[in-house]
């Protein structure tokens, strides 16, 4: 939608970008009073809709917890890679699909055709993007429950982190450091490999 010409469209696609350019920790801090099981604006909400009769507490079950962390982390990151692939589907050249209209061709064979292929660098730089950041997740957890309840949202580099500093395993937390940076260099090649293509266009 935001690559159609409309009228705010350039405002559009810098609002987008809101939640991307919000602190993570203050992200973090904004979304555990929004879930809070006392005040939280979102369990008034669920309970004036009629979906909960109670409030419940999102962020103090490990079965919901680490949902409710990964809906905010959607919600701050999608932005960003929506305006990576924007930039992506600008780079294809109009007339590609004029020829393909002329030929026939539907929306969805266009875009398997066309969009796809042609995005492949996008897709790349996207997800190598947001992986690498994956495994470096800090903040969120951090600010928004500390790693609980029970160890449910405790992400690698929060692992590291606690098993250094509160822990005091120094060697270990520089272990499993290497570790995290070994795996996430290595999904990263197999995204290079998997998607790069030098003649795609």
């Amino acid at each position: 939608m935001l690559n159609r010409d409309f009228k705010g469209k350039y405002f559009a696609q810098a609002a987008i970008l809101f939640p991307w350019a919000i602190p993570t920790v203050i992200n973090a801090r904004i979304w555990a009073w929004m879930f809070n099981g006392q005040y939280g604006v979102i369990n008034d909400l669920l309970i004036r809709i009629g979906i909960l009769q109670t409030p419940f507490p999102f962020l103090a079950k490990p079965d919901t917890a680490l949902y409710s962390m990964l809906f905010i982390t959607i919600w701050k990151t999608s932005s960003f890679m929506a305006l990576i692939l924007l930039a992506g589907l600008q780079s294809i050249p109009d007339h590609l699909y004029e020829a393909a209209r002329m030929d026939g061709a539907s929306r969805i064979r266009q875009f398997w055709d066309i969009t796809l292929p042609l995005l492949k660098p996008t897709l790349l730089v996207a997800l190598i993007f947001r992986t690498l950041p994956a495994f470096q997740a800090f903040g969120l957890p951090y600010g928004l429950t500390g790693g609980g309840p029970a160890s449910a949202t405790t992400t690698l580099v929060l692992f590291d982190h606690q098993l250094t500093f509160n822990r005091l395993s120094f060697g270990e937390g520089a272990a499993t450091a290497t570790i995290i940076t070994l795996i996430a260099a290595g999904i990263a090649m197999l995204y290079v490999g998997t998607l790069y293509e030098p003649e795609v266009r």
